[in-house]
Parts: structure tokens; sequence; C-alpha cells
């Protein structure tokens, strides 16, 4: 019982990541994230709840008096590193991104984002091309089934 509730609440939060993309204002305001080995993260700006500097390959880090499990997406030869909180459905799915610094803010057309085909592995959902770059949407149930297991 207790697995379905946080299923659909882990199916949520890809649903409000997908609505925030495709958002109708025309515009979109996302981060930048760095992937080792992979092409960047593009996520939106308000799925990102806070920044901090913390030990990079840290299992957990510390926000708000609760224990985030964490997601490494940074470089491995990185001593210290910014974990970003990442909004979830309910408190309990939040974590923490570790990336190698504060991501670049884009602002981004809508019409200037393209899919692209091609496999994808679990923790990807889409991947898009932007004036030429190639960009990973995050799948964040898959990305949360991970960090919560």
């Amino acid at each position: 019982m207790a697995n379905t509730t946080q299923n659909s609440t882990i199916d949520l939060s890809q649903e409000q990541i997908q609505s925030l993309i495709t958002t109708s204002t025309g515009f979109l305001d996302v981060y930048e994230i760095p992937v080792h080995g992979d092409v960047p993260i593009l996520i939106p700006q308000n799925m990102i709840l806070s920044a901090m500097s913390v030990k990079a390959n840290e299992k957990q880090v510390e926000w708000h008096d609760k224990q985030l499990p964490t997601y490494v997406v940074h470089q491995p030869d990185l001593s210290e590193v910014t974990a970003l909180v990442v909004e979830g459905e309910q408190e309990a799915t939040r974590f923490a991104l570790l990336c190698d610094s504060m991501p670049n803010s884009l602002r981004l057309r809508i019409s200037e984002v393209v899919d692209v085909e091609k496999k994808t592995p679990a923790r990807t959902y889409q991947y898009v091309r932007v004036n030429g770059v190639d960009y990973q949407v995050p799948n964040l149930r898959a990305i949360q089934q991970q960090v919560f297991k």
C-alpha cells in the first residue's frame, strides 16, 4: 500500500515537470546542469527549492533538519559541489542533485526546444536539442526510485 502511494506521488512529480516544461507562456526558465559523462540536464527553475555547497559524493545532505538522499552528476575529482534541492510532490520525495557548481540559468523559447529521437536511459525522460546543443530532461520518477531504494 505504501508503494502505491509513493508511486502515484512520483508520477505526479513527473507530470509536474512536464507541465512546467511545456508551459504556455512561450518561454522556459530552466537551469542547465552539466552531467559527468553525458549531456547536460535541463530542469525548470521552479523545481529547485534551494542550493548549497556540500562535500562531493555525499549519500545524504541536511536541509531544513531533514536528511535528503542525493543523486550525483558532478565530476568525480571535485571535493566540494553544489547540492540542488529538487521539489517533490510531498516532502518525502525531495532529493538533492549534486552538481559541479551553481548551474547556468537560461530563458528559452519553447519553439527553440526540439525533441531528439534516441534511446534514453531510465534516468532520462527525453532528449531535446536547443540551438544545436543536446540536453536531457530528467525522469524524476526513475531518479526518485533510485535514490529512495
